[in-house]
């Protein structure tokens, strides 16, 4: 693929979702208030999640539906997390019943079966209720290589989705704010834009300009291990060393467990 077709991948629009993103997720491991022990919220168990075939799935996004994400379900999450879009499906129908944003973070240790809590805001069903599902790969992610399928695992999805990320990262934005989003993500250095001129005329009278994303070193994710990085250092204290904190923070020291 040209890097011009993945500068209009990258660029790609897709308005509509945002429009569908009125509930959030949490993972079971998340430190948030637990919705179970709110007076007559539901809990549901036969569910499962899986990630979206929908292209691009795994992506930054604009501000807005990070405040989304924390005003649904209390989940705290930033500009600078890449988020993936999942399906959670009713098993007893079975029927997809709601495609959302998670981020990436939340999902890193999770594989096949892995039991993940979703808390709803708003409606589902009609009214907030609290569901536990399964993870489970989403058998349109197949792939056959010599007629054996790979990628058919959770975690395997997953994976190809970030490295197709890290490589080339794309960018979801509604379409009213589009520009405000691309260039916010280059103001706090999570992205860098370079910018590229094709001659449309043999009289180079016409160019056609094309931006050409890539993850900024400073706060992008170019792989697996700077994505990790990030998440440990929005749990540390500002200005405090992350190695001397984690350190601390294993070997039980008061000052770790304070924060």
């Amino acid at each position: 693929m040209t890097p011009s077709t993945k500068s209009f991948r990258q660029l790609f629009v897709i308005s509509f979702l945002i429009i569908t993103f009125t509930t959030t997720a949490m993972h079971n491991q998340l430190q948030l208030q637990d919705p179970t022990k709110q007076n007559n919220i539901p809990t549901f168990n036969d569910y499962s999640l899986m990630l979206s075939e929908r292209q691009p799935s795994l992506m930054y996004v604009s501000q807005s539906v990070h405040t989304d994400i924390f005003t649904e379900s209390n989940l705290q999450s930033t500009i600078k997390n890449p988020v993936v879009l999942i399906k959670i499906i009713d098993n007893a129908r079975p029927k997809k019943i709601k495609t959302l944003p998670l981020p990436v973070k939340q999902l890193l240790s999770c594989d096949t079966k892995s039991m993940v809590q979703l808390c709803s805001a708003l409606y589902v069903t009609g009214e907030p209720v609290v569901i536990n599902a399964c993870c489970v790969a989403n058998p349109k992610l197949y792939n056959k290589i010599d007629n054996k399928i790979t990628n058919n695992t959770f975690a395997q999805q997953l994976n190809t989705y970030a490295n197709e990320f890290y490589e080339y990262p794309a960018i979801c934005t509604a379409e009213k704010d589009a520009e405000d989003t691309i260039q916010t993500l280059e103001n706090t250095e999570i992205i860098t834009i370079t910018k590229t001129y094709t001659p449309l005329l043999a009289d180079f009278s016409f160019f056609e300009e094309q931006k050409i994303f890539s993850h900024n070193p400073k706060n992008g994710c170019p792989n697996k291990k700077a994505l990790i990085k990030q998440i440990i250092a929005e749990e540390i204290p500002h200005n405090q060393n992350w190695v001397t904190y984690l350190k601390k923070r294993e070997y039980g020291n008061t000052l770790g467990k304070q924060q």
